[in-house]
């Protein structure tokens, strides 16, 4: 049977949010809207949240299902505070005087969300974050960790592969020559540095000799 405050509530002719608009604009009419009705039918505090969220559909249902598990990961009750919090951050946050930062930050990421884990990329698409901060603290809620870490572990192999492959890249300082070269340093004995040979220089080599010194 369904409950009393929850057949008030839809009394009040609430609407249904998809979440799928480009402009802010909706999103903000639609939660104004909602908290109009809670005020008309004297909505209780403790249910605002079941209420609003009953009127979700396609994206935006898809979007609060991830996001009570983050908020509330033991299935705990979520707050009316805590929802808006959730929603307006999701749905417009967006400065709408400056469009280009938004792309900037929502191209931002995508980047960051399409470099995750696997496992995890596909939770935190779900979410659809539109911000590089609300991707990168669900990452972080995903993996378990709080917003004081810097970097998830999840990012760890990745950074690490980046940086072995730029050491591949960077040749040693010589000691000797002060130049950044493999092998033996030929510097100091004004050999050449193709072939080795002592009689001549690397511009005037003409034969390319078979020791390399990596230069």
């Amino acid at each position: 049977m369904e409950a009393k405050y929850l057949r008030d509530f839809k009394r009040g002719d609430p609407r249904t949010f998809k979440g799928t608009s480009d402009h802010p604009t909706v999103a903000q009419m639609w939660l104004r809207s909602i908290e109009t009705v809670f005020g008309l039918t004297n909505c209780p505090e403790a249910h605002r949240v079941e209420c609003a969220t009953f009127m979700l559909r396609e994206d935006a249902e898809l979007w609060w299902q991830a996001t009570r598990d983050i908020i509330s990961p033991e299935g705990g009750a979520v707050s009316w505070v805590e929802f808006k919090s959730a929603f307006t951050e999701e749905y417009y946050t967006e400065d709408r005087f400056a469009p280009e930062l938004v792309n900037t930050d929502y191209r931002t990421a995508r980047r960051f969300v399409l470099g995750l884990d696997t496992k995890i990329r596909k939770t935190v698409e779900a979410i659809a974050p539109a911000t590089y901060a609300a991707a990168l603290r669900a990452a972080k809620s995903m993996e378990g960790l709080d917003s004081s870490h810097e970097t998830p572990s999840l990012l760890v192999g990745q950074k690490h592969r980046h940086e072995y492959e730029n050491k591949l890249d960077d040749k040693p300082k010589c000691n000797k020559c002060g130049k950044n070269h493999w092998g033996q340093c030929l510097g100091h004995i004004r050999a050449c540095f193709r072939c080795g040979k002592e009689d001549h220089m690397a511009k005037d080599c003409s034969g390319g000799g078979t020791k390399d010194s990596g230069e």
